[in-house]
């Protein structure tokens, strides 16, 4: 992170932006190495309700880059059959997991 940090710093990233919304791990973590190295403040929000949120976004807004998986046989993950979604209407409900990085 530090080499990215630096990177930032030589293009004038301090200048230009003066909060970052972050979440996860990585928002704690790297907190006080942007603020002390590029004076940049970290808006911290919470990682599973932005990833819903921008769920909810996707499936109302670009209902084309969404797909379904349909379970055809009594062996989940065995017999299935993946296809793009194509119900614009379509919210709820969902399965959304979520693999962090683990910072």
């Amino acid at each position: 992170m530090q080499g990215a940090v630096n990177m930032m710093s030589d293009a004038g990233l301090s200048n230009i932006i003066k909060e970052l919304v972050c979440t996860g791990g990585g928002a704690h973590k790297f907190d006080s190495l942007f603020k002390e190295k590029l004076k940049v403040n970290f808006h911290k929000e919470d990682e599973f309700a932005t990833l819903v949120r921008g769920l909810c976004f996707l499936i109302k807004e670009l209902d084309d880059e969404l797909y379904s998986v349909e379970i055809l046989g009594p062996e989940p993950g065995l017999d299935y059959r993946l296809s793009q979604t194509l119900h614009p209407n379509l919210e709820f409900p969902f399965i959304l997991v979520n693999v962090g990085s683990g910072v």
